[in-house]
């Protein structure tokens, strides 16, 4: 069992590294998880963030009290459930870190959803608010209403999650949905998370969109290809290249002349990059020696909205454009494209933990 100032150390860094420290509050109760685990001899079960979360959000601890539970028990029954437990459904082992890209134990699962929700709404730093999120989204994501038939306790068999849903059975003093509790709170659900792009974006964009999000339902798995419209053998090899290495991580490659959206050539534009959760620019150098001014506003554009943008350098061109210097890219061989755009752009994903869900193949 590793010491608790370990697994704190690789969560902030971690979320420093993506742009969202932990603030304070984060890093005292992920550090009182973590020491209290350890005191157990217990691996991390999703139930003891529950528990610490309730004890540490005031507004949580209101909205219990609001339909009638007492926080109190609320979190010694979450606690204690946890710790018996010593694991949890999602498999977790005491190797597990929150840095890890592979997603397969609760302290990936946390910190990937957790960062994830910060980073989707622009925030400065990883907040309690973003952890309980995570607890939520991750539990929708591996054991979703769909799926409570399977319960061995009847009285899960709801067609909604609830807090008692987190630790396998029916408890009265924990039995409130998600979905109540982020309506108190304020937090979106993910159903919510998928319709801010239509809300944020300008006026003349939003029909566009409702169209584009009928063709393209999933926001978390759109990615925007930003590179000349122009055909060659080279970057049609590229271009799939892109979509088949998108596809094995379960996410969509999508090209603003996929389909029209407006009429007005730049709106479509607008269109997809709105619709979509992150892009990748290809800046290459097959034609022509200087570099195309719409790629690198479509790429400002991108960063403009806070979405990641995969800068995917043809290593033959000696700089990028002036309007992107100074900013981190990834290189790609046309001599090799296969291979080094599936490596480069694959640790790309798993170092920013855009992943829809990794398939062998």
């Amino acid at each position: 069992m590793r010491d608790p100032q370990f697994f704190l150390d690789d969560f902030a860094a971690y979320a420093k590294k993506s742009g969202v420290p932990l603030s304070p509050d984060a890093s005292a109760l992920l550090f009182k998880v973590e020491t209290e685990a350890a005191a157990a001899n217990s691996w991390i079960h999703t139930g003891l963030y529950l528990a610490n979360l309730i004890d540490e959000i005031a507004d949580f601890k209101r909205v219990l009290l609001k339909h009638g539970l007492d926080p109190h028990q609320a979190s010694d029954r979450a606690r204690r459930v946890a710790l018996d437990t010593g694991g949890d459904k999602y498999q977790d082992t005491s190797d597990d870190l929150y840095s890890s890209d592979d997603g397969s134990g609760t302290r990936s699962l946390i910190g990937g959803a957790a960062v994830t929700r910060a980073r989707s709404q622009g925030k400065t730093s990883l907040s309690l608010l973003d952890l309980l999120s995570a607890v939520f989204d991750v539990h929708d994501a591996y054991s979703g209403p769909l799926s409570n038939a399977e319960w061995t306790d009847e009285g899960l068999h709801v067609p909604f999650n609830t807090l008692s849903h987190i630790l396998g059975r029916r408890y009265p003093e924990l039995w409130l949905p998600f979905d109540t509790v982020r309506r108190d709170l304020g937090l979106l659900t993910p159903e919510a998370m998928r319709r801010e792009p239509i809300e944020g974006a300008p006026s003349h964009v939003r029909n566009g969109l409702l169209s584009f999000f009928a063709d393209n339902p999933d926001y978390g798995k759109n990615c925007f290809l930003i590179m000349p419209f122009r055909e060659s053998l080279q970057l049609q090899q590229v271009h799939e290249t892109l979509r088949e290495t998108l596809a094995t991580f379960d996410l969509k490659l999508l090209r603003a002349d996929d389909h029209v959206y407006s009429e007005n050539l730049f709106t479509n534009i607008e269109v997809f990059m709105h619709g979509c959760r992150f892009g990748i620019s290809v800046i290459e150098r097959m034609q022509t020696e200087q570099h195309n001014a719409n790629v690198a506003l479509e790429v400002g554009y991108m960063l403009g909205l806070k979405k990641d943008v995969c800068l995917l350098k043809e290593r033959t061109v000696p700089a990028l454009p002036s309007d992107l210097q100074g900013r981190l890219y990834t290189e790609f061989d046309m001599f090799a494209v296969p291979q080094t755009v599936r490596a480069s752009v694959g640790r790309w994903l798993r170092d920013r933990r855009i992943l829809g869900g990794e398939r062998d193949g």
